[in-house]
């Protein structure tokens, strides 16, 4: 009988081993993926920042981008005025030497 108690003892002392080496693997695991998920979270933080930044710019750039489209407007619109007036002077001037030429000759 007192060997039967004490192959029980033994037996119960393994299972209880393997229940720690099971334990302590799972704990070094649950290090590991805490580790890992501060690290991804660290990570998701200094994306989150970049991509703040970027969108300011992009707010920034976009609206450089509309002040420079009203400009580039502006500018032909003078532009295109600048051509009429042309357009207008040289019809009146051709007259002009028209009526020059016809005065004279």
């Amino acid at each position: 009988r007192l060997q039967y108690m004490e192959a029980q003892v033994e037996e119960a002392q393994s299972a209880l081993a393997r229940k720690h080496t099971t334990e302590q693997a799972a704990v070094q695991r649950a290090e590991t993926v805490e580790k890992e998920l501060d690290s991804t979270r660290e990570a998701l933080q200094e994306s989150q920042v970049s991509l703040s930044l970027a969108k300011e710019e992009k707010e920034q750039v976009s609206g450089e981008l509309t002040a420079t489209r009203c400009t580039l407007s502006q500018r032909e619109a003078v532009l295109n005025a600048t051509r009429e007036s042309q357009q207008a002077l040289l019809h009146e001037s051709v007259g002009v030497m028209r009526d020059l030429e016809d005065s004279l000759g």
